[in-house]
């Protein structure tokens, strides 16, 4: 597609000739690809998307050296560091400290909201420094106190943006942000309270 900048084009092209993916399929997925460029405006956002949609196993690499490897599901569920949670989509950081070694995947972890519940993906032990990943289509949000949610949070809606298929929701926790990603019925205005809950198999 002509909206394609030369530079994307080509890194696009890479991926699909690596994943030989059959020349009829091509216009395809570069009209759907091209949709992504105009939104993100970044190649290597959209290298990322080319690699999550047509891979069974991928490979994410920093600086010349493999970093991760496993599913899309799994690159994007459970990533390993900072760098493979931001490089694969969006997703909110929470910065914090471990306060007891993993048990049974689960840990606890001191933050800036309190203590948060989280899933250790890596062997972990008390007083290590972690960044939360916590994806915005991951949290729960409430008007009303919801009972026995986990990791709950209470802040103020402050911004909404409609995309159609949902709203992204900037809400404000104390003197931090999160962004949250909802369906469109999700209507709490701007300024108005709301609890987040984050499930704790989510936050990784």
């Amino acid at each position: 597609p002509k909206s394609l900048p030369l530079g994307v084009l080509v890194k696009v092209l890479q991926a699909l000739l690596v994943e030989r993916v059959p020349i009829r399929n091509l216009r395809t997925i570069l009209e759907s690809l091209a949709e992504i460029a105009a939104r993100t405006q970044d190649p290597t956002a959209l290298a990322a998307h080319v690699r999550l949609a047509l891979s069974r196993q991928i490979a994410v690499m920093n600086a010349g050296r493999i970093v991760q490897v496993g599913t899309p599901r799994e690159i994007y569920e459970s990533p390993r560091s900072r760098f493979v949670a931001d490089f694969v989509g969006e997703t909110n950081f929470i910065d914090g400290s471990v306060l007891a070694a993993p048990v049974d995947g689960q840990c606890t972890v001191k933050t800036v909201f309190g203590e948060i519940s989280a899933h250790a993906v890596e062997p972990l032990n008390a007083g290590d420094a972690v960044a939360l990943s916590v994806r915005p289509e991951d949290l729960v949000l409430d008007e009303a106190r919801p009972a026995g949610a986990p990791n709950l949070l209470e802040g103020l809606v402050q911004a909404r943006e409609f995309l159609g298929e949902c709203v992204n929701i900037e809400i404000r926790v104390g003197e931090e942000r999160l962004l949250a990603r909802a369906h469109p019925s999700q209507r709490t205005g701007i300024g108005k309270p709301i609890f987040v809950s984050l499930p704790d198999r989510k936050s990784v």
